[in-house]
């Protein structure tokens, strides 16, 4: 859902090159070719994906990306493990301030990013960005803050920037 290619023939990850052997090792599933691109960028097919993917009607573009609900109601820890993917994927922490953001162009990814965090306890926002200057679309930053058992990389490059949140916030997962 994060950062990656669903809706041709074929289901594309692409991840910062530096995260790859991080990645790969963490997919259970059987992957395919392994590009690696310029401006830090790999991408790798992965197979066997495309049923699933149809039928939870995730076969759509950038714009029109979303959580399927049911990812939405499940388990705590599952929730931890989709929020942790999706950031690996788009989020960032800034190098000082422990500033935790997602970035997509989807209106309803944005909302559903915004209600994820917010179901396991967190605090969140949204800012739009006008990119048309750019030629690009507009792009949203989902700002969060998390409580402190919530660790929302897995990604060494990122989690190693990452400051866990205010010790006054509960250590204990949502019911």
């Amino acid at each position: 859902i994060a950062n990656g290619y669903l809706s041709g023939s074929g289901t594309i990850l692409t991840v910062h090159t530096a995260d790859w052997e991080h990645v790969v090792s963490h997919l259970k599933l059987a992957i395919g070719t392994v590009s690696h691109k310029k401006d830090n960028v790999t991408a790798i097919s992965v197979l066997n994906l495309r049923g699933a993917i149809r039928h939870l009607k995730l076969e759509v573009k950038s714009r029109d990306k979303f959580i399927p609900r049911v990812y939405q109601t499940t388990s705590p820890a599952d929730r931890v493990a989709l929020l942790q993917g999706l950031m690996d994927g788009d989020g960032s922490v800034s190098a000082t301030g422990n500033k935790v953001m997602y970035c997509t162009t989807s209106w309803q990814l944005a909302n559903d990013v915004q209600e994820l965090v917010e179901g396991l306890g967190g605090i969140s926002s949204q800012r739009w960005y006008d990119r048309s200057a750019e030629e690009k679309p507009a792009e949203c930053q989902v700002r969060m803050r998390l409580p402190a058992w919530v660790q929302p990389f897995l990604s060494p490059r990122k989690s190693a920037r990452y400051k866990p949140g205010d010790a006054l916030w509960s250590k204990s997962a949502p019911c």
